[in-house]
């Protein structure tokens, strides 16, 4: 346990009794602040810094060298969670959108009278990048040694990236408290998200991928023989190939100033790669010429991105 200007006394004794709580400490004013008094975006979290001050000159702070703890005070945000000291907006702009700025009430449980209320600013001018992928093709399973001199089963194939289908709208709206945002509605496959900024200060980005083929399995090796010809190596499997991005665009005529603020990457998946070939076996006749080696399998093929 600390005091932050190390006081003695009675400040400790308090303290000392109650084991670190407010309970029994006379205290004369809490003071609250953030580490971003200029305001955050949608989705951003700031720190809450809590200061009490006792009536002996004593400056406690919560969660440093546990002073006092957070379990003194009951915090209640507005919107979005609080937890430990570290107030996260939520994601979604429309659970933002009629504020223009977020409140959260600070109230020392022992010390009702003393109860505070911060003022936040929501902020509409931080650049968002989003990015979607398909999902990736698992790669083939390896083949498998067989008996002596039998050939070396094949590798199979890669299986091949999913599509990305992405349908984006774009609009512009006004905000309860007049201020024109960009509204931007972007859905994947079944799950829509929306995001909205300041056209004039900053822009959204986002990076769509299809999903990358799986590679091949290798091919089994053939094992050697004493008695008769070898067998072939297994064949490597093929890459599964590359998923496409399946892009659809609508935007309201409303938006199209501000067009450029949108900016989309799309790049197909990548192909998976070829497995290798297994190895021929080796043949040994005991009672007679030697027997003709297996020849290698054939490497599996690599798609073009």
């Amino acid at each position: 346990m600390r005091l932050a200007h190390g006081a003695a006394g009675v400040g400790v004794g308090f303290l000392l009794a109650c084991g670190g709580s407010l309970a029994q400490v006379p205290v004369r004013s809490v003071v609250a602040t953030f580490d971003k008094p200029q305001g955050v975006c949608a989705g951003e979290s700031v720190n809450l810094k809590v200061v009490a001050h006792t009536t002996a000159g004593e400056q406690l702070e919560v969660g440093i060298f546990d002073d006092i703890s957070w379990s003194d005070f009951q915090v209640t945000p507005q919107v979005g969670s609080f937890n430990m000291g570290i107030w996260t907006l939520p994601e979604d702009p429309m659970a933002l959108w009629s504020l223009d700025a977020a409140h959260l009430d600070v109230l020392p449980i022992h010390h009702a009278q003393l109860k505070s209320s911060l003022r936040l600013p929501i902020r509409w001018d931080c650049p968002i990048l989003k990015s979607w992928r398909g999902r990736d093709g698992w790669d083939g399973s390896d083949g498998i040694t067989e008996l002596l001199g039998d050939d070396g089963r094949p590798g199979e194939d890669g299986e091949d990236g999913d599509d990305l289908s992405l349908k984006v709208h774009a609009e512009m709206q006004r905000t309860p408290y007049g201020l024109d945002l960009a509204v931007v509605q972007v859905t994947a496959g079944a799950q829509m998200s929306t995001y909205a900024y300041d056209p004039k200060a900053t822009n959204l980005r986002i990076d769509a991928y299809g999903g990358d083929g799986g590679d091949g399995g290798d091919g089994a090796d053939a094992q050697r023989d004493s008695i008769r010809d070898a067998g072939d190596g297994g064949d490597g499997g093929n890459g599964g190939n590359g998923g496409r991005v399946i892009y659809e665009e609508d935007l309201d005529e409303s938006f199209l100033p501000y067009a450029h603020t949108l900016v989309v990457s799309r790049r197909s998946g990548s192909g998976g790669k070829a497995g290798k070939a297994g190895r021929g076996g080796r043949g040994e006749r005991l009672f007679d010429s030697d027997g003709l080696g297996g020849r290698p399998g054939q490497p599996g093929i690599t798609p073009a991105n």
